[in-house]
């Protein structure tokens, strides 16, 4: 059958696609190839993780509804969520973890600063408002903190992402929770201290913080 050049196009397209994939699949599985004991680690945080968001869950959803309904004032401004250095935690997904991301709110408030597989650390628009679920502040800190906190998310724009589950010290490359963790430790705050070599968005959202806001 003779291919009109419309349909040589479209199907070198859809190889080149096709080729493009399994490049990403591949650097995927290069740079994720978990030993069995980092995949025992890795389950073992996931249901710590769940445990945690059941508690949260049960705590402001189940328990009290009419006090959940009116306890938490709007901390949105101009349709946005949050201010400089606030914490934002997603239940929606978006990635492989179990409530999936984490943000934090730039000096900027229409802008949040987040890490994301395949596009790295990147200035966001803000509508955590519409499609986000919690936001959380530090406990004991100063206004300053939460400015030095932006600043500093904002100082590693551009960075690759990389899920080191061993290495979070590490701040050339950047996963969501560790990017805010980060922030916020250089800043002079560890809002994680007791995440262990990995920091998950729940371990962003124990003692550290309180949560200031539901987003329904």
């Amino acid at each position: 059958m003779k291919l009109t050049i419309k349909q040589i196009t479209i199907i070198t397209m859809m190889l080149s696609i096709s080729l493009l994939l399994l490049g990403i699949n591949v650097k995927a599985t290069e740079e994720y190839n978990f030993t069995p004991e980092q995949k025992e680690y890795l389950l073992k945080k996931k249901e710590e993780d769940k445990k945690n968001a059941d508690t949260i869950a049960k705590k402001y959803f189940r328990e009290n509804p009419v006090k959940n309904a009116t306890m938490f004032r709007s901390a949105s401004y101009g349709g946005r969520l949050g201010t400089y250095g606030d914490i934002l935690i997603t239940y929606n997904g978006g990635t492989n973890w179990i409530h999936g991301h984490a943000g934090i709110v730039s000096n900027n408030n229409n802008v949040t600063i987040e890490a994301f597989p395949w596009r790295g650390v990147i200035r966001n628009s803000n509508r955590w408002y519409e499609r986000g679920n919690r936001l959380y502040r530090p406990k004991n800190v100063s206004v300053g903190q939460y400015r030095a906190a932006a600043r500093n998310a904002e100082s590693h724009v551009g960075k690759e992402y990389f899920l080191d589950i061993f290495n979070k010290w590490r701040t050339d490359k950047f996963y969501c929770s560790q990017l805010v963790w980060r922030a916020w430790l250089d800043a002079g705050k560890n809002i994680a201290p007791s995440s262990g070599n990995i920091v998950t968005p729940g371990d962003l959202e124990k003692d550290a913080t309180r949560l200031i806001q539901i987003v329904r």
